[in-house]
């Protein structure tokens, strides 16, 4: 079957979505069933939050001696299977060593896609970052969306968790095998850098990007906690948290690039962070589970583009190479993984409405940086 390569990697983006879609969707059952705390849960994704780390350290070599093609294939089966551990843990120590090996997946595969996008992007002179995000978002989208059903037949999450690893390694084998392995202009470098040490200019666009990925993140893991236990939601209606707020980000990230191309990078960043901030103070005001979701909404559209628009300058930095863009990924990653643990130990200290307010100054301080989108653009893509 013959696709053009952008739309193998929108199959990258999207089979990587879907098995965090997959985990996440199951994870406040795991944490019921272990009787964990809101602090004692942080503490698990903290161990996510290291593996995440040290995956994105060491990725970049093994890209350049690999190709993005290959690592992107990898990443993909070891990330699905991955999923599986998770449903086999009895506590707190087991989950978290299950949540770092599943770290390590994640950043590895998450390196991998987006150098194999960027690359992609630059040899088509078009403006598809965000689309690929977007196709990430659809992924996720479509694994929250099932989950809900599959609880409701009586599927056990290691029943899900293995027909997806299933599922997803076939078609990651299937679709991303023929793409093209996309060469950087990084592989010199790479030849000389072991590991991905962000610069100056790095950490300016991740400062952009901050708010965006920390509460992409939080929403992700905490959003159907946060109805059943602050709203009293009932499970049923929780669940419809998370896909709530991945369709507003999806649809943010699907039509970011025609918004980036009709108003700039800036600005678009900056109408971001407003709504993020808008989202987070009606969320933590939150008096029902409807109000709730529209904040939940408002947090999506509000996160949908910081994390791509921050590929896309970085892919402007020093050729778009390779190690720039895993800088970017640790940074990036980072943020949208450690956001949780720290909403979680926050809100064992306070409770989950009022840890949403130390995020605050956070959204700001994205919002005043918001120029650093546009600080590195050297020439106009446009859509594809």
């Amino acid at each position: 079957m013959h696709l053009p390569d952008r739309f193998r990697g929108m199959f990258a983006f999207a089979i990587h979505g879907a098995t965090l879609g997959a985990l996440v969707s199951r994870l406040p059952e795991l944490q019921r069933g272990l009787a964990l705390s809101e602090g004692a849960f942080g503490l698990a994704l903290l161990a996510m939050s290291v593996g995440v780390f040290l995956g994105n350290i060491v990725v970049a070599p093994f890209i350049e001696r690999w190709g993005a093609r290959t690592a992107c294939i990898v990443s993909a089966i070891l990330f699905a299977c991955l999923t599986v551990p998770t449903a086999l843990t009895t506590g707190l120590v087991t989950l978290s060593a299950a949540l770092f090996l599943f770290g390590l997946a994640l950043s590895s595969g998450n390196v991998s896609i987006n150098v194999a996008g960027t690359a992609i992007e630059r040899r088509h002179e078009s403006s598809i970052m965000n689309r690929l995000h977007g196709s990430w978002g659809i992924g996720f989208l479509v694994a929250t969306m099932i989950a809900p059903l599959l609880i409701a037949a009586g599927v056990s999450p290691l029943a899900q968790f293995v027909g997806a690893a299933v599922i997803l390694s076939g078609l990651a084998i299937v679709m991303l095998a023929p793409m093209s392995d996309p060469e950087s202009a990084a592989e010199s470098v790479l030849k000389k850098k072991r590991f991905a040490v962000p610069s100056s200019a790095v950490w300016m666009v991740a400062l952009a990007a901050m708010a965006g990925g920390v509460l992409e993140g939080i929403a992700r893991n905490w959003s159907v906690i946060y109805l059943r236990d602050t709203l009293d939601a009932a499970e049923a209606v929780a669940a419809v948290a998370l896909p709530v707020f991945t369709v507003m980000l999806t649809l943010g990230r699907l039509s970011g690039d025609w918004a980036v191309t009709r108003f700039g990078a800036v600005r678009v960043g900056q109408g971001a962070s407003v709504l993020l901030l808008a989202g987070v103070l009606l969320l933590a005001a939150a008096s029902s589970p409807v109000v709730a979701m529209v904040a939940l909404g408002l947090v999506g559209a509000g996160t949908s583009v910081a994390i791509p628009l921050g590929f896309s300058a970085c892919g402007r930095i020093d050729g778009g190479s390779a190690t720039t863009l895993a800088a970017y990924s640790l940074l990036s990653t980072i943020m949208n993984s450690s956001g949780s643990p720290i909403y979680g130990l926050l809100a064992q200290v306070t409770d989950l409405r009022m840890a949403l307010l130390f995020f605050v100054p956070i959204i700001v301080l994205s919002l005043l940086m918001s120029g650093r989108f546009g600080r590195q653009e050297s020439d106009d893509l446009q859509p594809a």
